[in-house]
């Protein structure tokens, strides 16, 4: 053993270089402050969240509100009063939703109904759902007093609803969801000391997403170009929240800009309140089939067959669909 004798002075000084010394030397990283991390590490913990979403039911509400820019709303205009049909219909203003996303590994389920304040669309509820080998769709119309409308068709594009860009499953507007090969794919790149932004052009689109890595990785914000540039689309998200270990926004808000001289409109849609389900087990793949109420017609536009359903509320699954049509009385074929 080593002793020092020092007068008590120098000894109170050196005591004191020691301890800060010391403390500089093994104390950990302040909790506010990010260990520096390999991009390459960093991306595969954006391929691990995204594979922990693969079985995600989100409920939320929405607000919809959009504002045509002066030169569409002209053209609109002018295009009514020569009698032409437009291309856009011209649904603005606020209107008000209650809605569910369902996402299953590559099967997906929207469903909204419109809030008192306006009918959107001549619509006052819709589901859609979306799997590899078959699209459905059940609508209720204002002014339809025969029932709800059905449809079951082979494929159809997937909505835009902001919901799935938001938490990181799909580019807006879409045609497939992200998988971990698109993330590897992306381009990665630092922003600031907690920050990292994956970007690609896809098509006409300029596409980014900015990730807070630290203390725990959240989707800030998605930001793209659109129509060949004559729009862009920004989706911000906060007020996150830890589910299931996954980092999940609380409130989001997207603002479509029009750029140039033929962008259409502005606005904005704001999702409150959001509540998230991840791993669930009663998230199965029968959900992914609509439930057709009693009183619902149904087409079937692969078959070119419609049915009315009467007796009780069913799903129609392309096993059901094949047993109706085989039966040989057309009575009962077209009253499941």
């Amino acid at each position: 053993m080593i002793s020092l004798h020092l007068p008590g002075k120098l000894a109170a000084i050196f005591l004191i270089i020691w301890t800060a010394g010391t403390a500089r030397a093994g104390a950990p990283a302040s909790p506010d402050t990010q260990p520096a991390v390999p991009l390459a590490k960093l991306l595969h913990e954006v391929t691990h969240r995204l594979e922990k979403l693969q079985n995600v039911v989100v409920t939320y509400n929405q607000t919809n509100n959009y504002i045509p820019s002066p030169k569409f709303l002209a053209r609109w205009k002018r295009a009514k009063a020569d009698g032409q049909l437009p291309r856009m219909t011209l649904n603005v203003g606020r209107k008000h939703f209650t809605c569910r996303f369902s996402f299953l590994r590559g099967r997906s389920r929207y469903e909204r109904r419109i809030l008192p304040g306006g009918p959107y669309l001549g619509l006052s509820r819709e589901i859609s759902t979306f799997t590899p080998q078959r699209a459905e769709m059940l609508v209720w119309q204002l002014q339809n007093s025969k029932g709800p409308l059905g449809v079951i068709n082979s494929h159809a594009p997937l909505p835009d609803r902001t919901v799935d860009v938001a938490i990181g499953l799909r580019a807006w507007h879409a045609a497939s969801w992200l998988t971990p090969a698109d993330i590897m794919k992306l381009t990665a790149a630092p922003a600031g000391a907690d920050s990292l932004v994956l970007s690609r052009l896809h098509g006409p689109q300029k596409q980014s997403w900015t990730f807070r890595t630290w203390p725990l990785l959240e989707l800030m914000r998605y930001r793209a170009t659109m129509s060949h540039g004559e729009a862009e689309i920004s989706v911000s998200c906060s007020d996150f929240h830890s589910v299931q270990g996954v980092a999940l926004p609380g409130n989001v808000l997207t603002r479509f800009l029009p750029r140039g001289p033929h962008g259409r409109c502005s606005g904005t849609v704001r999702l409150t309140t959001l509540h998230y389900q991840v791993g669930s087990r009663y998230n199965t793949p029968e959900g992914y089939l609509i439930t057709f109420p009693v009183g619902s017609v149904v087409s079937d536009a692969r078959a070119k067959h419609t049915w009315r359903i009467k007796s009780r509320p069913r799903k129609l699954s392309d096993a059901a669909i094949f047993r109706l049509l085989k039966k040989e009385d057309k009575g009962a074929a077209t009253r499941p």
